[in-house]
């Protein structure tokens, strides 16, 4: 038997020898870039296939040539979607030659008859959503920059037969909503939402190009989660601060897209097709919001949301609430009118809760979020003490009871935030980077570091100004620090190396690691830890109130 028929069959014993370490707890073996990927663990060079399974005799067949690859694949799998009424499915990898070392993927297609593949479109873009339109004529995605994040997606039909692209969003300068999901309503309409200055909301697309805002009815203060269509209905899932989270049905009628008539005027549509947490709802006082604008860096308006405990008048105020500073993670992100948890827990103990939609938070176009490109530790600053200082000039809260937290990066930020003032009397960091030249090759980001500061050992200055750890020297404010200790995106040893560095200058200063736990969905899976994290907060920020601690 020659050696070029022996070498496959070795391979493939060498990869299922591994995968038999691995399951008995093994050592881990990797020679790819992207080594770790927050959720999944530590990566190996196994490859992802798809593969076709017979429903009924459960006779499985691997589509060789349709495989997965890349940074993302990890996280999103291959998304595949299968045509409406043939062999073809739409699928996401990178095929490239370095498709660990970019955010560009490319939709491909493959015939599960033959195992064909080709690939349709990209290789130059970050694309998701592969969706057909009902006839199979047309393919929708959501493309973007692998590279500059801070510009806003488009969404864009493909024709399969020759790959050209239309893009539907031309001139619209809005990033589409956090959750970026996008449904044909027919042959000819699609629908997404967008983050449309902190409130996300429906827009409608004509797959001939072009878009508008659809449902007017919709109030400023509430948002959708998400969003499906099937048939004439449309439903969606709206969050209210004070009535909670419900899926409500609309018609296909009621929608301005493309020749689908126009928006039902007057009378809202919308029929209400859930109620959760009744019980949750009636028996407690949730906070009412207020959106607040104020000047923020380069004398931009910066918006924020105040959610304010139940009885609170805004005009008569006397000046003696806390405050909690809450600042987003993302950052590529927004706040908007939500029913929140924490933010009711903070609300029904007094506290007024400041949300600011930074320089950088997505929903305000793009020049409004390219501002923090490179300025981490400076724009988001200077924009959340604004909103500060706006509360404290409305009288609303008590200049000595102020707090700061935030997650992930709003962690990072606190950190920020605390060395260029102390006048805040304790913060929480939550899950946050400060030393950004470790964690670039630590986490499962070096990419998304290198897209936005270079390579640490080339532009050492900017990492060590966009880095909170470089000024530990000017913390003097009580900091509790929490991390997972499976946290593949922002490492545990981030907080670690606040922490000691804090205490080594006798600030007071507490580090939480929960075991088992990464970075999405940190803690909401488990109730009991759920709980412990809010007691823990609280008791912290109880512990530093000038009014009702002990220091």
């Amino acid at each position: 038997m020659s050696a070029s028929l022996l070498r496959p069959v070795t391979r493939r014993r060498r990869r299922r020898s591994y995968l038999e370490q691995r399951r008995d707890g093994g050592p881990v073996e990797t020679e790819r870039l992207q080594h770790k990927f927050d959720g999944v663990g530590w990566l190996d060079t196994a490859t992802t296939y798809l593969f076709v399974v017979d429903i009924e005799s459960r006779d499985r067949r691997r589509l060789d040539r349709a495989h997965g690859g890349g940074i993302l694949e990890p996280g999103t799998g291959l998304a595949p979607a299968w045509h409406p009424d043939d062999d073809r499915v739409a699928f996401l990898a990178n095929h490239g030659d370095r498709p660990d070392d970019s955010y560009a993927q490319a939709v491909h297609v493959v015939d599960t008859d033959t195992g064909e593949t080709r690939q349709l479109l990209g290789g130059d873009r970050m694309v998701r959503e592969p969706t057909w339109s009902p006839d199979g004529s047309r393919l929708a995605v959501v493309t973007s920059s692998p590279t500059n994040w801070y510009a806003p997606a488009d969404v864009c039909t493909v024709d399969p037969d020759t790959g050209r692209c239309r893009t539907l969003t031309d001139g619209l300068d809005r990033h589409l909503a956090w959750f970026e999901h996008v449904v044909w309503l027919d042959n000819d309409s699609l629908l997404t939402a967008i983050g449309d200055g902190g409130w996300s909301r429906l827009l409608g697309l004509s797959a001939d190009g072009g878009h508008e805002r659809v449902y007017d009815q919709q109030s400023r203060d509430e948002s959708l989660t998400g969003f499906d269509a099937a048939g004439e209905t449309v439903a969606f899932v709206r969050q209210q601060p004070q009535e909670g989270i419900d899926v409500f049905g609309l018609p296909g009628e009621a929608l301005s897209t493309g020749d689908r008539g126009p928006s039902t005027a007057g009378e809202d549509p919308r029929r209400r097709l859930t109620d959760l947490n009744p019980a949750l709802v009636a028996d407690y006082d949730h906070p009412e919001v207020e959106h607040i604008s104020f000047e923020g860096a380069d004398g931009d308006t910066v918006e924020g949301l105040a959610f304010l405990p139940p009885g609170f008048d805004p005009g008569e105020s006397d000046g003696d609430r806390p405050l909690i500073l809450s600042i987003h993670g993302g950052p590529r992100r927004y706040d908007e009118p939500q029913f929140d948890f924490d933010t009711a827990f903070w609300t029904t103990r007094g506290y007024v809760v400041f949300k600011p939609n930074y320089h950088g938070s997505t929903s305000y176009g793009r020049a409004f979020c390219e501002r923090l490109g490179g300025a981490w530790g400076d724009v988001e600053v200077t924009d959340a003490l604004a909103g500060t200082d706006e509360l404290l000039e409305r009288g609303w809260v008590d200049p000595d009871r102020l707090f700061v937290t935030g997650f992930s990066f709003g962690g990072r930020a606190t950190a920020s935030v605390l060395a260029e003032t102390d006048r805040f009397a304790a913060g929480v960091a939550e899950h946050g980077s400060y030393d950004l030249r470790s964690a670039f090759a630590t986490g499962d980001g070096h990419r998304s570091f290198e897209n936005e500061l270079g390579r640490p050992w080339e532009h050492p200055e900017t990492y060590e100004t966009a880095s909170s750890i470089t000024d530990v020297g000017s913390i003097d404010t009580p900091l509790l620090l929490t991390a997972g200790e499976d946290d593949m995106r922002t490492p545990a040893a981030q907080s670690e190396q606040l922490y000691v560095s804090l205490r080594k200058r006798d600030v007071p200063a507490k580090l939480v690691v929960y075991p088992d736990t990464h970075h999405v969905h940190y803690f909401v899976a488990d109730p009991d830890r759920a709980t412990h994290r809010l007691e823990t907060l609280s008791a912290w920020f109880e512990r530093f109130d000038p009014v009702e601690g002990d220091g």
